[in-house]
């Protein structure tokens, strides 16, 4: 199936999911220092761009995702190009490298459904765990896992509130049942959401 544009599925009012990898998967993200690098320049351009918020985010150290809610559609491509584009100065200038930081562009597809975006959520906060990056879920960094499941302040999200269908009680019943809800993904589960975002994906650009 060829690939959409984003001019075809993008529209006004829409949560995203969006990828970011290095170019040829090369593993740069490692310290703590790239990971403020990136919390500067996000918070800059989340300033700049007041129609893009950001929900979710999770960092490996060859990829991330993002969950972006975006009110007006045309301005996700200037915010992730003013984003990309200033990471990659300053990250080479801290690396001494030169070239191409990110591989092609960002990819992206729309979260229609509140359960996917719970299916989302809860696929990228694990992945530090399945990369081996981390020996339990409570160890991620460098996402927004804690905010959710701990009320960690975060000065990058406008957070998605805890659906109701889900989880209730207090904010801190919902923080710990979104804790168990995350620690408790199957791997039948965790398989079905993958190829369930790569399909996503790879008919998007």
């Amino acid at each position: 199936m060829p690939r959409l544009n984003r001019s075809e599925y993008l529209f006004d009012n829409c949560l995203t999911h969006v990828r970011i990898r290095f170019n040829n998967e090369e593993f740069h993200f490692k310290y703590k220092q790239h990971y403020q690098l990136w919390e500067k320049i996000s918070r800059r351009y989340l300033k700049k761009y007041k129609t893009i918020k950001l929900c979710d985010f999770s960092w490996m150290s060859n990829h991330a995702h993002f969950v972006i809610k975006v009110k007006i559609a045309k301005d996700l491509s200037c915010f992730m190009h003013d984003v990309c584009w200033r990471f990659a100065l300053e990250f080479n200038k801290l690396s001494n490298r030169k070239g191409h930081l990110f591989h092609e562009r960002f990819q992206c597809s729309i979260i229609y459904t509140n359960e996917y975006v719970l299916h989302c959520q809860r696929y990228i906060y694990r992945n530090q765990l399945r990369a081996g990056m981390v020996e339990n879920i409570e160890q991620t960094q460098w996402s927004s896992y804690h905010f959710y499941a701990w009320g960690k302040p975060s000065k990058l999200l406008s957070p998605q509130p805890y659906d109701e269908m889900y989880f209730h009680g207090t904010i801190e019943q919902k923080q710990k049942q979104f804790r168990e809800y995350v620690r408790l993904m199957t791997r039948k589960e965790e398989e079905n959401t993958k190829l369930r975002l790569r399909n996503h994906l790879s008919r998007s650009k």
